[in-house]
Protein backbone atom coordinates (compact mmCIF):
# COMPACT_ATOMS: atom_id res chain seq x y z
CA UNK A 1 0.00 0.00 0.00
CA UNK A 2 1.58 3.28 -1.04
CA UNK A 3 -0.09 5.36 1.69
CA UNK A 4 0.00 2.84 4.54
CA UNK A 5 2.08 5.17 6.70
CA UNK A 6 -0.86 7.59 6.90
CA UNK A 7 -3.12 4.88 8.30
CA UNK A 8 -1.08 4.61 11.51
CA UNK A 9 -1.23 8.34 12.29
CA UNK A 10 -4.05 8.85 14.80
CA UNK A 11 -6.55 11.66 14.29
CA UNK A 12 -5.36 14.93 15.78
CA UNK A 13 -8.80 16.12 16.85
CA UNK A 14 -11.87 14.51 18.38
CA UNK A 15 -15.43 15.82 18.40
CA UNK A 16 -16.16 17.37 21.78
CA UNK A 17 -19.73 18.58 21.23
CA UNK A 18 -22.34 19.36 18.62
CA UNK A 19 -25.21 21.69 19.48
CA UNK A 20 -28.15 22.90 17.39
CA UNK A 21 -30.43 25.66 18.71
CA UNK A 22 -34.07 24.63 18.94
CA UNK A 23 -35.33 28.21 19.40
CA UNK A 24 -34.15 31.78 18.81
CA UNK A 25 -31.64 33.11 21.36
CA UNK A 26 -29.63 36.23 22.15
CA UNK A 27 -26.40 34.24 22.73
CA UNK A 28 -25.55 30.82 21.34
CA UNK A 29 -23.39 29.33 24.10
CA UNK A 30 -21.41 26.18 24.71
CA UNK A 31 -20.15 25.53 28.24
CA UNK A 32 -18.00 22.84 29.82
CA UNK A 33 -14.87 23.76 27.89
CA UNK A 34 -11.34 23.90 29.29
CA UNK A 35 -8.93 25.46 26.81
CA UNK A 36 -6.01 25.12 29.22
CA UNK A 37 -6.46 21.33 29.43
CA UNK A 38 -7.52 20.75 25.82
CA UNK A 39 -4.88 22.93 24.17
CA UNK A 40 -6.93 24.13 21.20
CA UNK A 41 -10.34 23.91 19.57
CA UNK A 42 -11.62 23.84 16.01
CA UNK A 43 -15.10 25.31 15.85
CA UNK A 44 -17.51 25.01 12.95
CA UNK A 45 -20.29 27.58 13.27
CA UNK A 46 -23.35 27.88 11.05
CA UNK A 47 -25.58 30.70 12.17
CA UNK A 48 -29.00 31.88 11.07
CA UNK A 49 -29.96 35.48 11.81
CA UNK A 50 -33.60 36.06 12.61
CA UNK A 51 -34.14 39.80 12.63
CA UNK A 52 -32.60 43.25 12.26
CA UNK A 53 -30.32 44.95 9.74
CA UNK A 54 -26.75 44.12 8.81
CA UNK A 55 -24.68 43.23 11.88
CA UNK A 56 -21.39 41.41 12.41
CA UNK A 57 -21.01 38.08 14.21
CA UNK A 58 -19.21 38.46 17.55
CA UNK A 59 -17.55 35.82 19.73
CA UNK A 60 -17.28 36.13 23.53
CA UNK A 61 -15.51 33.96 26.08
CA UNK A 62 -16.77 33.01 29.56
CA UNK A 63 -19.82 35.32 29.30
CA UNK A 64 -17.54 38.37 29.20
CA UNK A 65 -19.75 40.47 26.92
CA UNK A 66 -17.83 43.71 27.48
CA UNK A 67 -16.90 44.59 23.89
CA UNK A 68 -13.96 46.79 24.96
CA UNK A 69 -12.24 43.73 26.50
CA UNK A 70 -11.55 42.40 23.00
CA UNK A 71 -9.84 43.52 19.83
CA UNK A 72 -10.08 42.03 16.38
CA UNK A 73 -8.73 42.72 12.95
CA UNK A 74 -9.30 41.21 9.57
CA UNK A 75 -9.36 41.30 5.82
CA UNK A 76 -12.76 41.53 4.17
CA UNK A 77 -14.23 41.15 0.71
CA UNK A 78 -17.74 42.55 0.79
CA UNK A 79 -19.48 42.33 -2.57
CA UNK A 80 -16.14 42.70 -4.38
CA UNK A 81 -14.76 45.53 -2.24
CA UNK A 82 -11.58 44.60 -0.31
CA UNK A 83 -10.56 46.25 2.94
CA UNK A 84 -8.54 45.79 6.10
CA UNK A 85 -10.49 46.25 9.32
CA UNK A 86 -9.69 46.90 12.99
CA UNK A 87 -12.39 46.58 15.63
CA UNK A 88 -12.35 47.41 19.34
CA UNK A 89 -14.73 44.47 19.86
CA UNK A 90 -14.80 40.70 19.17
CA UNK A 91 -15.94 40.64 15.51
CA UNK A 92 -15.35 37.13 14.15
CA UNK A 93 -17.29 37.41 10.86
CA UNK A 94 -18.62 40.01 8.47
CA UNK A 95 -22.17 41.33 8.19
CA UNK A 96 -25.29 39.17 8.33
CA UNK A 97 -28.81 40.29 7.42
CA UNK A 98 -32.13 39.02 8.76
CA UNK A 99 -33.06 35.58 7.42
CA UNK A 100 -29.51 35.09 6.11
CA UNK A 101 -26.71 32.76 7.19
CA UNK A 102 -23.06 32.79 8.19
CA UNK A 103 -20.52 29.98 8.18
CA UNK A 104 -17.29 30.28 10.12
CA UNK A 105 -14.36 27.95 10.74
CA UNK A 106 -12.54 29.09 13.88
CA UNK A 107 -9.30 27.92 15.47
CA UNK A 108 -8.99 28.86 19.15
CA UNK A 109 -5.94 28.39 21.33
CA UNK A 110 -3.92 29.97 24.11
CA UNK A 111 -0.79 31.54 22.72
CA UNK A 112 2.66 31.95 24.25
CA UNK A 113 1.54 35.14 26.04
CA UNK A 114 -1.08 33.06 27.93
CA UNK A 115 -4.14 34.67 26.34
CA UNK A 116 -6.69 33.04 24.02
CA UNK A 117 -6.70 33.94 20.36
CA UNK A 118 -9.27 32.98 17.76
CA UNK A 119 -8.55 33.00 14.04
CA UNK A 120 -11.44 32.56 11.60
CA UNK A 121 -12.40 32.24 7.98
CA UNK A 122 -16.02 33.08 7.29
CA UNK A 123 -18.65 33.59 4.66
CA UNK A 124 -21.87 35.50 5.31
CA UNK A 125 -24.89 36.86 3.45
CA UNK A 126 -26.08 40.44 3.93
CA UNK A 127 -28.07 43.13 2.14
CA UNK A 128 -25.10 44.05 -0.09
CA UNK A 129 -24.43 40.48 -1.24
CA UNK A 130 -21.84 38.06 0.08
CA UNK A 131 -19.02 38.83 2.51
CA UNK A 132 -15.85 36.82 3.04
CA UNK A 133 -13.57 37.58 5.97
CA UNK A 134 -10.41 36.37 7.63
CA UNK A 135 -10.26 37.65 11.21
CA UNK A 136 -8.38 37.31 14.48
CA UNK A 137 -9.76 38.06 17.97
CA UNK A 138 -7.80 38.40 21.20
CA UNK A 139 -8.62 39.30 24.80
CA UNK A 140 -6.19 39.99 27.62
CA UNK A 141 -8.80 39.76 30.36
CA UNK A 142 -9.05 35.98 30.66
CA UNK A 143 -6.62 33.12 30.21
CA UNK A 144 -8.72 29.94 30.19
CA UNK A 145 -11.82 29.65 28.00
CA UNK A 146 -14.60 27.67 29.71
CA UNK A 147 -17.49 28.95 27.54
CA UNK A 148 -17.92 30.28 24.01
CA UNK A 149 -20.78 32.62 23.15
CA UNK A 150 -21.81 33.84 19.68
CA UNK A 151 -23.91 36.99 19.22
CA UNK A 152 -25.49 38.23 15.99
CA UNK A 153 -25.67 41.86 17.09
CA UNK A 154 -29.27 41.96 18.29
CA UNK A 155 -31.37 40.38 21.05
CA UNK A 156 -32.82 37.04 19.91
CA UNK A 157 -30.90 37.40 16.65
CA UNK A 158 -29.42 33.89 16.72
CA UNK A 159 -32.03 31.78 15.00
CA UNK A 160 -33.32 28.29 15.63
CA UNK A 161 -31.30 25.85 13.55
CA UNK A 162 -27.98 27.60 14.19
CA UNK A 163 -25.34 24.95 14.79
CA UNK A 164 -21.94 24.67 16.46
CA UNK A 165 -19.57 21.70 16.29
CA UNK A 166 -16.45 21.84 18.46
CA UNK A 167 -13.44 19.58 18.11
CA UNK A 168 -10.62 19.49 20.61
CA UNK A 169 -7.04 18.44 20.24
CA UNK A 170 -6.76 14.75 20.95
CA UNK A 171 -4.76 14.29 24.14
Amino acid sequence: MPFAMFQVIPPLFERLTEVTLDRDATLFSVTGLDLEADGCYLIFYQGVKTTGGDTNLWIFFNRDTTAANYISCGLANQAGSFSARYFGCPVISGPISANKTVFALIALMRCADGYPRAVAMSSSSYSGGEAFMTTAVVTKYITNVKEIDFWHGIDYGVGAGSKMIIFRRRL
